[in-house]
Formats: C-alpha cells, structure tokens, sequence
C-alpha cells in the first residue's frame, strides 16, 4: 500500500515543551568535586513532547495544527519560533500565566547522557484556564478542520479530565479519527477513541498486574482494558519484542522488530503514535500498520537524543520489507 498521506490534516493536543541539547567533551574530573568538566562545543533546541509528535508528522508531509500550552517567558517565543520554523501552526497554544514553558535540557558528551535538568510545572490546570483553553481550541477545531487528533499525554497538567472528554466528545460529533498516547492518572477518560497506544509498563499500570510480552498475556490484557475502555484499535509497544495489535474486530498478533543498532530510545514513541494514526486513518490494515510502526520508531532509535522521522527512509524500508513479502 501507498505512503502517500500528504492529504491528511492532523492536530497533536497534549504536553509539549523543548528539548535543549549542550553537546561537549569531558577529558578530566573537576578538582572542586568528583564531577566531570564538560568543555562546551554547542547548544541545540529542538521541539520536544507533543510538540515533537507535531514534527514527526510534518515529516510525512502533512498539514499539522498543535495545541498546547507554554508559559508567557522567553521559552514561550522559542516555542513559537520552533513551530514556525518546522511549518507547524502554533496560533493555538495557551500561554499561561502561572507557569513556565517546560523545558528539559539534556547535557551530553559525545553520545553519552551526563545529566538531564527538567524546568516545569506539572500541577494540574485548574477552571480558569480550562475556561479560557476550551474557546481557543474550539476555534482550532474550527478553522484548522482536522481529519486526525492525537492527544499526547505526558502528565504535565494539561490534559485534564474536563479538557479530554471534552475533546473526544467534539472530534465523535465531527467524525474526526482519536488517537491516544495515555498515561495512568486519567486513562478511564480517554474512552470512545479510534486508536489507544500504551507502552507495556504503561499497560501493567493500567490493569495493576504484570503484563508479559507474550501472546497469550497481552490477550487477555487487552480483553480486559477494554471492558473498561471503549476503542477500536490497540497497539502496544513492547520494546524489542516488538508491537501487540488488535482491534475491535478480533485481528491481533505481534509484529516482531527487526534487528538494528539502538543509540537512544527516545522519541520512539512519538514515531509510533504518529504513524499508527495516519496509517490507519487511511485505511491500513492494523497487522500493516503495527509493522510500519516497528519501521518507524526503529528509525528513530538510531540517534541520540529525541530525533524524528524521515519519510523517504521510512518508504524505502517499507518497500523493501513489502519485496520480501511477496
């Protein structure tokens, strides 16, 4: 089947933030404690959570709207610039008042992670600004008229409750294809999706028992999210077993990775989000799409620090895994 999505309009609601890289060397130990000295080479910005979902999704050339939320500060303009930058329309973020843009600044030395510093603020939104967020993604429901909504969720605050019903009710009303990248706090709002993307870990958290990357196991979990959860499509992401699949008409299995060299893990999840919902939106058998999805956050796996996708790599291992098929 055909990757060409470009006609797609997607919309990413959920946690978004930067993620700020400083790359140097260490060659000693500080004298004024047992640290390293990192000799500075050079800092790197880069749209990071939600935002970063956004970006993979312009790589497949599709029109992409993000709604999120930063602060009022100097990170917030750098957010702003990010998205204009990579094409993305951000006229839909909620600038807060009572919090910063969320920032993680990653500290590196060659491919190896340092120290990683998080400046955020992880409360819960309260009344007020869900008051004044409802109106100005109305507006982008409106205006930006998307055929895919993903919610991102990072347990940064934003996604409320009232914010998630509120939106999946809006996007059934317009026919408007839901996928969800869950996390535990709130997962008995985010029912009546199109597709719903747990990791493993996130799966035993949900159900409060060990979930094993086996077959017979992920059944029997999947059955029992969904006398919980109503949604039509479940992929897990099972590190490297792979990915469980299954959807509301009994089709399910593993589809199994292929072997590569790994450097760095992040992002890998954003990948498969995104390619998990514009695959199937377009009418992707889900054994196809799980196996797109391996593709996908494979690739992503192969640099360090959160790296997003490349459309034509994508499209020449997919040919390639398609020759070997058939």
């Amino acid at each position: 089947m055909s990757l060409q999505w470009q006609h797609t309009r997607l919309m990413v609601i959920g946690d978004a933030m930067i993620d700020r890289y400083i790359w140097g060397k260490t060659e000693r130990i500080s004298p004024e404690a047992p640290v390293p000295v990192l000799n500075w080479l050079q800092d790197e910005n880069r749209l990071g959570g939600a935002a970063n979902v956004a970006l993979n999704a312009r790589a497949l050339g599709l029109d992409v709207a993000l709604c999120a939320m930063s602060g009022t500060d100097e990170n917030a303009e750098l957010l702003q610039t990010l998205c204009a930058h990579d094409q993305i329309d951000g006229s839909y973020l909620y600038r807060s008042k009572q919090r910063p843009t969320s920032v993680k600044t990653r500290i590196l030395s060659g491919q190896q992670h340092l120290l990683r510093v998080d400046r955020e603020d992880t409360r819960l939104i309260e009344a007020e600004d869900i008051r004044e967020i409802m109106p100005l993604w109305q507006k982008a429901l409106e205006e930006f008229t998307p055929q895919v909504v993903i919610l991102q969720d990072y347990n940064k605050g934003l996604l409320h409750p009232k914010l998630i019903e509120w939106v999946i009710q809006k996007c059934q009303e317009e026919n408007i294809f839901v996928a969800v990248d869950p996390k535990k706090e709130f997962i008995q709002h985010y029912t009546g999706v199109d597709l719903f993307k747990p990791n493993l870990k996130e799966l035993s958290q949900f159900l409060n028992r060990e979930v094993s990357p086996s077959m017979e196991s992920l059944t029997q979990a999947a059955s029992d999210l969904r006398k919980e959860l109503s949604f039509k499509n479940l992929i897990v992401t099972l590190s490297e077993h792979g990915i469980f699949y299954q959807n509301d008409q009994g089709d399910c299995g593993i589809a199994p990775t292929r072997p590569r060299p790994i450097v760095d893990v992040c992002g890998a999840g954003d990948a498969v989000i995104t390619i998990a919902a514009v695959a199937l939106h377009n009418g992707f058998p889900i054994d196809q799409t799980a196996r797109l999805c391996n593709i996908a956050g494979g690739q992503v796996c192969g640099s360090v620090g959160v790296s997003t996708l490349t459309l034509e790599t994508i499209e020449k291992e997919w040919s390639d895994s398609q020759t070997k098929i058939s």
